[in-house]
Parts: structure tokens; sequence; C-alpha cells
């Protein structure tokens, strides 16, 4: 039976390998994934997705890159100021891929890491939490023990658990990169990368490297970038610039600019958060006066609940409410 399904695997005949976003795995039978499906990471799980508004041309934008992830690895950038909703629709994305049957995985970068290739670390550590790398992967899961944040998670009882250190990358690349293939196994591979715009010179490498190793690719990377926050090394911001401009080569690279909400979706994210429609005159001033930004328009709407309203006033005074 084994055998039988390593072969069905490689052959492309697993449903859920080809399942698009808005569709369904279907269970039971010779094509059902042999393993539990890894659960959403919690970061992307924690993220709230109802009254998600708007967004739907960069949603569509990002689904067409996901249905060609069978022929070659793809990339996706989403820019944008803080607070405009990256990750929110990143995670709203991938909540979809995950229902679909594809696998999510999920780190993010910090301006000060805690830990070498920290965001494929994070998603490594999850997925190891699910899978029985030590049994199934025993050569590379001993290879990712020289990672600091791996460590824990891969001991296997013998020895002091110290595997050296993370100097010789080649190695390491081949391990991480084979955890990721064996990801991709029973359905295409989503890898989420929060805040590249912090990505260090060796998150940036292997970023490089798994996009030219991973083969077969079915795997896409979503990553987010602040536009407003690039305040990294001049070493670091061109470690990262070669890392984009390798995407675009070798991934077919897509950025894509989120702007603010219109008037349209900014009414549309009133009435999801207060039950009830605004006027037009009140979703256009409180777009201008936020920039459509949805998160400041959500500020501004829960610091209408703090505020007593003048009886017959249907709607607040924007000028009196301190919008940011």
């Amino acid at each position: 039976i084994t055998q039988l399904n390593d072969r069905l695997l490689r052959q492309g005949e697993v449903a859920v390998a080809t399942v698009p976003v808005g569709g369904r795995a279907q269970p039971g039978g010779d094509s059902a994934a042999p393993h539990q499906q890894v659960p959403l990471p919690p970061p992307l799980e924690s993220v709230p997705d109802e009254h998600f508004v708007g967004r739907d041309e960069a949603f569509a934008r990002i689904e067409a890159r996901w249905e060609k992830v069978s022929f070659r690895p793809r990339a996706v950038v989403l820019t944008g100021a803080p607070g405009i909703g990256k990750t929110r629709l990143a995670a709203h994305f991938s909540r979809q891929v995950h229902r679909a049957g594809g696998t999510v995985l999920y780190g993010r970068c910090d301006e000060d890491p805690l830990t070498s290739y920290q965001p494929f670390a994070e998603a490594l550590d999850h997925y190891a939490g699910v899978r029985d790398l030590l049994r199934e992967l025993p050569d590379e899961a001993e290879e990712l023990r020289r990672l600091p944040a791996l460590r824990r998670r891969l001991r296997d009882g013998g020895g002091s658990g110290d595997s050296g250190t993370v100097d010789d990358r080649y190695p390491l690349f081949e391990a991480i990169v084979a955890v990721f293939r064996h990801a991709a196994e029973a359905g295409p591979l989503l890898i989420v990368i929060d805040d590249v715009q912090w990505a260090d010179a060796p998150t940036s490498k292997l970023m490089r490297y798994l996009v030219r190793s991973l083969e077969p690719p079915r795997c896409m990377f979503l990553m987010t970038f602040r536009d407003e926050d690039v305040s990294s090394s001049r070493r670091q911001a061109e470690s990262l610039e070669a890392s984009l401009a390798s995407l675009r080569r070798e991934a077919e690279l897509e950025r894509v600019c989120l702007d603010g909400l219109d008037d349209q979706e900014t009414a549309a994210f009133i009435l999801a958060q207060r039950g009830r429609a605004p006027s037009d005159l009140f979703a256009r001033d409180l777009r201008e006066q936020t920039g459509g930004n949805p998160l400041f328009i959500g500020e501004a709407l829960r610091s209408l609940v703090e505020r007593d309203q003048p009886e017959g006033e249907e709607e607040p005074d924007l000028s009196r409410l301190g919008v940011p």
C-alpha cells in the first residue's frame, strides 16, 4: 500500500495536488492524503477573517499565481503601508488554500532576528510539530538540529542534542529543501513570510536557494513587505534586493501593491463593523480622512462606541471624532 501511494504521489494523481483555491478535496478513496493535514499556523489562524471586504483584484492576482504553481515555483509580494491589510489578505488567502487541501506554513522576519533563518525555522518548527521527521526524514532531521530553534523539537533522546553550528550552509539548505518537498507531497505548499523587508542576509540566501532547488516545484512564497519601514543596513538591503531579483527571474515574482479602500469598500467595511449601512457622505469623508487605511478606519469606528452620540444625530460629526 505504501509503495502504491508513493507511486501515485509521484504521478500527481492525488486529488488535493490539483485542487484550486475555490475547490475542495474529495475525501476517501485512493486519492485521499495519506497523512493528517497540517493545521493552519496559529499566527494566520488568529488573524480575524470576519468582515473581510475589498481586495478582490489583489486576491485574484494571487490566486492566478497559485493556479500555476505546479509548473514552477511562484512568488508574490504584498506591499503597502502599515495597517493597509497585507497580513490579513495573506491570512485570508491562506485559509482558502488550507480549506482546499493545501499545506500552509508561516514565518516572520524581525528587525532584530532572534535566531538564524528565523522565518524558515518557524515554518519548519510548525511542520515538525505535526510530522515525525525523526522517523520520516532522519538524515534531514539530524541536519536541521543545527538550527537552535529546532533542537528541542527534533531531540531524539540520544546524545547532547548539540549538532554543531550553521556555518556549513549547503547540507543545511539541502535538508530544508527536502523537508519542504516532503510537505508538498500531499498537496501544493504555500509558504507565507511576513515582514520580508527585515529579512537578513542568511534568510535571503536561503530564499534564493529554495526557489532554485525545489523540484518538483508545487510551492509558492507569499510575502508581505512594509513600504515605509525599510530601515535595514546597506548590506541587508542589497541582499534582500538580490533575493527579490532572483525571485523575479526564477519564480516570476509579482508585486501586488495594496492601496487604501475606495468609497464602496469603505462603506462595506463600515456596514460589516457597525451592522448598518453608512451614508455615502459619511463613508467618503471617513475614507478621505483615513486614506482608506483599514486599521485607521477600524480605530475610528471603535472610538464611536466610546462617545455619546447627540440625540437625533444619525451619524457622528467626523470633525469631532479625532480621526487619525
